[in-house]
């Protein structure tokens, strides 16, 4: 039965792959979902389905994938995948803009439209997160030397956190248009700010920089032209094997392991999915499929609202699903902490089994709408730029949906776009008063 919805997805995503109607070409958001519901939803069933093994082992917890379980995860990771498309396709949303026609009120005309002002917001925003995390908070970063205090000073600092996250999102979005302009300043100018990321990802042993810098070169790589199935295929299979082997030498490194100390052997007693990103999300899953819940009925999706406001105006927030699991689950567990939190098991605590689909379908229409918003509200005249910072920014909070409840990738696109959208309006605004004032002078 397992590889029978194993092959039914793969049929089902690769089938909609580059799909006229989204015409982003096979890199797509199609193409990151489904990526995403392998690795996060199907590789551990999976690997557990040919090992013959029904638990492993995370940190202190042991966590249970037999028969039942591994039928009812690729039920629910399938279901999700269904609903997904569905929403995506009934929002509309197009990941390339569909023509010049459409005019944000902000826009006078086509000929005013300075081509730079995306990149003058983002550097706004970026040289103000650089002055915040390097100047002001410098004593923080200086302190994140280990992956305990850099989550307890993580928790403990929300500005801080705020500010360098907005760093690594801003440095890779700018790194992707300096590979999109294809000069060799550009190019050093893109491999500067991500070996910045780079650096700061294994200081703060935060994996995070190292995934939105891959984003970025994605973009510049695989954005610009339509990819071919054959391409598709390989790039699934090396990227599947290099997660295997970088994520365990990562982990390693950030639990206090030297580089230098990891051997072969050691190495080799890590490479398991079971070892990698989907082991934390996996417990929350199975450990509400092994003991099920009263249903809440959709209970946790309002709850969870609160969690949009920031930890600057509201410090004593209620913890999110995520938070209050990884409370319940780990010993001694200190603010920050967490082990990620499946959709599918939000989903399934609400509805049951059939609750992934309507949780990826409610996901996916939210996330065509706010996107189709942003589009038209912003890029109605440059579609690379659009490209860009949809494939760095829409495909890093795409890949976090698979690590919490449905308010976190939602919560992280709105923390950073909402900045992006009052600083990028603000110059807007500008340019068309000093517009009328040059007309209402050239008429004297």
């Amino acid at each position: 039965m397992e590889l029978i919805l194993f092959f039914l997805f793969l049929i089902c995503w690769f089938g909609l792959l580059g799909t006229k109607k989204e015409n982003g070409g096979k890199y797509s958001t199609v193409f990151i979902f489904g990526l995403g519901v392998l690795f996060y939803f199907f590789s551990i069933p999976l690997e557990m389905y040919f090992r013959g093994e029904v638990y492993y082992q995370l940190g202190s917890l042991w966590v249970r994938v037999g028969d039942q379980e591994r039928i009812k995860i690729l039920s629910m990771g399938l279901l999700s995948f269904i609903g997904f498309l569905l929403g995506l396709y009934l929002s509309r949303f197009s990941i390339r803009v569909p023509s010049m026609k459409i005019v944000s009120p902000f826009v006078y005309s086509h000929e005013a439209y300075h081509k730079r002002d995306f990149e003058k917001v983002l550097w706004v925003i970026w040289f103000i997160s650089a002055l915040i995390v390097f100047m002001i908070y410098r004593d923080v970063l200086i302190s994140m030397d280990t992956y305990q205090s850099a989550y307890i000073q993580s928790y403990s600092s929300p500005l801080f956190s705020y500010s360098i996250s907005q760093f690594y999102i801003c440095s890779s979005i700018l790194a992707g248009l300096a590979f999109w302009e294809s000069t060799r300043k550009a190019y050093l100018l893109g491999v500067c700010l991500l070996c910045v990321n780079l650096l700061l990802a294994f200081y703060t042993s935060n994996k995070d920089p190292i995934l939105l810098s891959l984003l970025a070169i994605a973009s510049s790589v695989l954005g610009k032209k339509r990819i071919g199935t054959v391409k598709v295929l390989i790039l699934i299979l090396i990227a599947f094997p290099a997660v295997l082997l970088i994520m365990p030498i990562f982990s390693l490194y950030r639990s206090g392991i030297p580089l230098s100390s990891i051997s072969l052997q050691l190495l080799g007693d890590h490479i398991s999915f079971t070892m990698v990103d989907p082991a934390g999300p996996m417990i929350a899953i199975s450990h509400n499929i092994t003991n099920p819940p009263p249903f809440r009925f959709g209970s946790t999706y309002i709850t969870s609202i609160g969690v949009l406001v920031p930890k600057i105006l509201w410090s004593n927030r209620p913890l999110d699903l995520a938070e209050q699991f990884a409370h319940e689950q780990i010993p001694n567990w200190l603010p920050g902490q967490g082990l990620g939190f499946s959709p599918i098991a939000e989903a399934f605590i609400n509805f049951g089994i059939l609750g992934s689909f309507f949780h990826f379908f409610m996901f996916a229409l939210i996330w065509g709408l706010g996107w189709k918003f942003l589009q038209r509200s912003l890029f109605s005249y440059k579609q690379e730029h659009f490209l860009i910072f949809y494939q760095v920014v829409g495909f890093y909070a795409l890949i976090l949906s698979f690590r919490g409840p449905l308010i976190s990738p939602l919560k992280t696109l709105f923390i950073f776009i909402v900045p992006f959208f009052i600083a990028f309006y603000f110059i807007r605004m500008l340019r068309v008063v000093a517009h009328k004032e040059i007309l209402a002078e050239s008429k004297y």
